[in-house]
């Protein structure tokens, strides 16, 4: 595989209001904690992702 990070938007990308959300698991290597600002501008590279869980 390999490649560049993807930057992404989940708030813009899921149509989520992100202080409803927080980041519930992440894979080892992605560094993110559950503020918004954060997931507004999210770089993603091979193999990572995360789950998001709500709060409400």
């Amino acid at each position: 595989m390999g490649g560049n990070p993807t930057q992404i938007d989940l708030e813009d990308l899921l149509g989520l209001d992100l202080s409803q959300w927080r980041v519930a698991i992440s894979t080892p290597a992605l560094k993110v904690s559950n503020q918004g600002r954060e997931l507004r501008n999210l770089a993603l590279q091979d193999g990572q992702g995360l789950l998001l869980a709500t709060t409400v």
